[in-house]
């Protein structure tokens, strides 16, 4: 099945474009049918075969969606390529030809190999959703039975990975390994662990990955954004729900809470949210041109904290945190000047973030450029400010690293990401020329303050944007700002770690004047490093964003949408912001999407179009400094697998079953908490969430896992599910991520138990190394044929002094009546009673069996001719001595 979406981007509406689809080579048969979003037609709706000039009538901003179904014959060998075209009609303005035909290619699955695909679970809900991106360069192997890395593969940039050169049909257990810092996604019906068992041939197994700490779609967070004054404004600080927006073009101011004004904290720089308390830290603009851009009332070296822990996570109060010259002794003044005057990024504070534990926040100090780094960790907003930070440590940055020729390395912005502070700034090239100018990327080590360069790039190799559909050169830093001098003003990560960096031009914080910004995005190496988009393409994403090819771009166009279509080319003006899960970046832009207004665009950050919008302001005056998110911290889940570990080994091999319909509690200070029963795989969880089904794999706990609390996970050895099992030895693989494949549990009286603590800010650490053996007791049946000669069903004196028949051949069968199995899975041969009429069946699982004294015994020379079965008294099943 295929979707073909065709959206009319702009600049005007559309009536008659063509749409069609031959069908893929080979296929013939095909059915389809069109759903039309609002305004939008599709004519014909349905259909069967190919798309033949399907016409179709497009507002602008307005989408159909064909689904394409085709019917793949069992012969069919090779891949399936299928391509879809739209012709627009004659005399329409066309601003972007090159993203009117897509084309999809589907790999011929093998029964040797194993596929699937690595995704970014950017919501933490377990589904591969169509927000959700493949996570590239992560190493899959897989193990047979025998525990033999026999294959193994890295997940391309979609994140699809294939393991060849299995044997068909034969289990495996294959080991994602994410990249530092990265957990599992939760476990879902379409999400797998780190650790997962699966045959030769399997077409779809998909692993999410998540970065914890983050934010969550579906809790609707609350985005922060700082603002220089609009016409008539005199907020700064503004915040709104994040699906709180439009998907029309309007000029409607959309509902939103105006906070803090210009007077009261000047204009926020850069936001940092610590989720756990809802506090939004942010320092604040130094710029020459105080009409737009006043200094805070506390002095360009003040950090403030917002408390926004009211209802929905809305704004209640704020607080000065620190002022880093008067109350630490750092000077943020302009300490190597271009030229005369203060200028942007020259002075006062940049960017700042704080650490994944909230003990620690850097800030930019622009005025020295270096990194300021702040214990926090003593921080109580309500007592402020008594616990304020009272000690600074000034980390400088190696002239090796950035390594800048004629001019000096300018740090403006800082993000700290997965373990990592990374640092963005330009070479200001001021005392050379345009080729000295460079938009770099450093990252920073916090455990050893060492630097790498991780990007660069020249963006006066490419033009710029203006309001006015012009393109407008960009240049190094001089000693007037006049023309567009490139400042690095934020930036941000989508779901597959790559960056989006938002460019502003100084001239605008110099004198107000025009041009506008950009952003752009760039792909992660599996190195680590990033490369720029070209001509509109990012790693293996391709804009269908509007694009204006007057204004520029790397590469002569944009990936990113850069402008209000179809008046403006270029009106971006900072802020770079991206909600994981959602696959949308989030900046501030003139016009976000209709005439004269102001405030946030939402845009794919996988096609650059845009998504939605949030008017602020019905201003075109209007400028974007910063945006953040305050939520409640997500979720943490625990658990794993419970499953039958044949050689008690105590590890997971490849031909082990889970166990189904295990009863796992969770049990905090002695109090039960919550109850799991195991799926069909052997699965069990605990997460967050209001319990209704205890027998359900997925056990709910009220209020969720604490932080730095001790749980214990039991499960009761007496219980049905594991009559006939023994707990299998624990942590026995000491390799690497062997706590990932073996068992985990102790007894305790009749229950195996995993203590287990969490820690400090679980939010989306996933834990899903919780996994218990058992190992099945072997079990032996059996005991003696005898002729009952007085027909009484019980052996006594009238049976004689040896009763017992010996040459029967005796059956063993499930109660099923099929063929019972031993502990290693093969057929239970058939027993001949001897010494007495005595048999017995070893090596047995737990179970239920039928014995079967076999026909033959019965009939031509057979021990039993002319026998029938004496009566069935079972007065004592365990008796030896009655009839069965």
């Amino acid at each position: 099945t295929y979707s073909i979406v065709v959206t009319n981007n702009g600049p005007a509406d559309v009536t008659g474009a063509l749409v069609n689809d031959p069908l893929p080579a080979g296929i013939t048969t095909a059915n389809w049918s069109c759903a039309a979003g609002p305004g939008a037609s599709c004519s014909p709706a349905s259909g069967s075969g190919a798309l033949n000039n399907v016409s179709v009538t497009l507002p602008l901003s307005a989408s159909v969606t064909f689904s394409f179904t085709i019917t793949v014959p069992a012969a069919f060998t090779g891949n399936l390529t299928n391509t879809a075209t739209v012709t627009v009609p004659a005399g329409t303005t066309e601003t972007n030809p090159n993203n009117n035909s897509a084309t999809d290619t589907d790999t011929e699955c093998l029964p040797n190999a194993i596929y699937g695909t690595v995704y970014g679970d950017g919501n933490d809900n377990g589904l591969m959703e169509a927000t959700e991106a493949g996570f590239p360069y992560v190493v899959v192997k897989a193990y047979d039975a025998s525990g033999n890395l026999v294959a193994q593969a890295t997940s391309s940039e979609r994140g699809s990975y294939a393991l060849t050169g299995l044997v068909a049909g034969q289990p495996y257990r294959l080991e994602f390994e994410p990249p530092p810092g990265f957990f599992d996604g939760a476990a879902g019906s379409a999400n797998g662990t780190s650790v997962q068992f699966v045959n030769a041939g399997t077409k779809s197994v998909k692993y999410g990955l998540h970065l914890p700490g983050q934010c969550l779609p579906q809790m609707n967070p609350r985005i922060v954004g700082g603002c220089a004054p609009a016409t008539g404004s005199p907020f700064s600080v503004v915040s709104w729900r994040y699906n709180t927006r439009d998907v029309v073009n309007t000029a409607n101011i959309t509902g939103h809470s105006d906070d803090r004004t210009f007077s009261q904290v000047g204009i926020p720089q850069a936001f940092a949210a610590d989720n756990t308390r809802q506090l939004a830290y942010f320092s604040t603009v130094s710029a020459p041109f105080a009409a737009f851009f006043p200094v805070a009332p506390d002095g360009r070296d003040s950090i403030y904290v917002a408390d926004y822990s009211g209802a929905g996570f809305s704004f209640v109060s704020h607080k000065r945190l620190v002022r880093l010259t008067t109350d630490l002794g750092v000077n943020v003044t302009n300490q190597f000047p271009v030229g005369g005057g203060d200028k942007i990024g020259e002075y006062g504070l940049g960017g700042l973030d704080i650490s994944d534990d909230l003990k620690t926040m850097w800030v930019v100090n622009q005025g020295k450029g270096n990194i300021a780094k702040l214990d926090i960790s003593g921080v109580t907003y309500a007592s402020l400010p008594a616990t304020a930070p009272t000690s600074v440590t000034e980390i400088a940055i190696p002239t090796g690293v950035s390594n800048c020729v004629s001019g000096r390395f300018r740090p403006s912005a800082l993000k700290f990401y997965n373990g990592q502070l990374y640092v963005g700034g330009v070479c200001d090239g001021a005392t050379g020329t345009n080729a000295n100018f460079a938009v770099k990327i450093l990252a920073m080590d916090p455990a050893t303050n060492t630097f790498t360069q991780k990007f660069s790039f020249n963006p006066t190799a490419f033009q710029a944007g203006t309001f006015g559909n012009s393109s407008v050169p960009q240049t190094n830093w001089k000693t007037t700002v006049s023309d567009f001098q490139p400042y690095l003003q934020d930036f941000g990560f989508d779901d597959t770690g790559s960056m989006i960096i938002g460019i502003m031009p100084r001239q605008i914080y110099s004198n107000g004047a025009t041009p506008f910004g950009y952003w752009v995005r760039t792909w992660r190496n599996a190195d680590g490093t990033f490369t720029l988009e070209n001509n509109g393409v990012s790693g293996p994403f391709t804009s269908t964003a509007v694009d204006f090819p007057s204004i520029g771009g790397p590469g002569g166009s944009w990936f990113l949408d850069q402008g209000a279509d179809p008046w403006h080319g270029a009106s971006y003006n900072g802020g770079v912001f991206v909600l994981p899960g959602t696959g949308e970046v989030v900046g501030g832009f003139t016009d976000p999407w209709y005439c004269c207004s102001g405030g946030a665009k939402y845009a794919s950050w996988r096609t650059g179009a845009v998504t939605a919008s949030h008017v602020l302001a019905q201003a075109k005056v209007f400028t974007m400094t910063s945006v953040d998110q305050l939520c409640e911290p997500g979720p943490m889940e625990i658990g794993n697998r419970i499953w039958v570990d044949t050689d008690n080994n105590g590890i997971q091999d490849a031909d082990e079953k889970g166990i189904p319909g295990v009863t796992v509690k969770l049990f905090k200070s002695g109090n039960l908490l919550a109850t799991a029963v195991t799926d069909a795989q052997g699965i069990y969880i605990f997460t967050k969430g209001t319990e209704t089904n205890p027998a359900d794999w997925r056990g709910l706990v009220t209020g969720g896992l604490l932080e730095n609390m001790d749980y214990e996970i039991r499960l009761n050895k007496l219980q049905a599910a594991l009559a006939g099992f023994a707990l299998s030895p624990a942590n026995t693989d000491a390799t690497t991520g062997g706590d990932l494949r073996d068992s985990d549990a102790t007894m305790a009286n009749d229950d195996a138990v995993i203590p287990y603590t969490t820690g400090t800010i679980i939010a989306g650490k996933n834990d899903h190394s919780l996994d218990v053996g058992f190992t099945p007791v072997p079990l032996s049946l059996g005991n003696r044929v005898w002729k009952d000669l007085n027909n009484n069903g019980v052996i006594d004196a009238a049976d004689g002094v040896a009763p017992g028949v010996n040459g029967v051949i005796v059956k063993l069968l499930k109660s099923d009546l099929t063929p019972a199995l031993d502990l290693a899975g093969t057929a239970v041969p058939n027993q001949t009673t001897a010494n007495g009429g005595y048999y017995r069946f070893d090596n047995l699982p737990a179970g239920d069996y039928v014995v079967e004294i076999v026909a033959g015994n019965f009939t031509g020379t057979g021990v039993l001719v002319g026998c029938v079965s004496s009566r069935t008294t079972e007065l004592n099943p365990n008796d030896d001595k009655d009839s069965n």
